[in-house]
């Protein structure tokens, strides 16, 4: 999945806008394991910092959950969020 590197907005918010556009793609589903800090630092090209970021935000909306040293898990499927704009009013 490529990023657009052109928006105006920090990059953690378009990679956060990626994945909450995956997550309600239902590429996932409940429990599953979801990317690793890895794979996301390859993915994006980001620093581990970025994708600890992202990965907590994703927590804080309800998306995953985060066991320490088992990596994050999809909790369940939210369809509107802040991260990502749903056009709804």
């Amino acid at each position: 999945m490529a990023v657009f590197m052109s928006r105006k907005e920090p990059i953690y918010q378009t990679i956060l806008s990626a994945l909450v556009l995956e997550l309600n793609a239902n590429h996932f589903r409940k429990n599953d394991p979801f990317y690793s800090e890895s794979e996301l630092r390859k993915k994006y090209q980001v620093s581990s910092t970025t994708v600890v970021r992202v990965l907590n935000m994703l927590a804080d909306q309800g998306y995953i959950y985060r066991v320490q040293g088992k990596g994050s898990f999809v909790s369940c499927l939210l369809y509107t969020s802040d991260a990502a704009d749903d056009g709804e009013s």
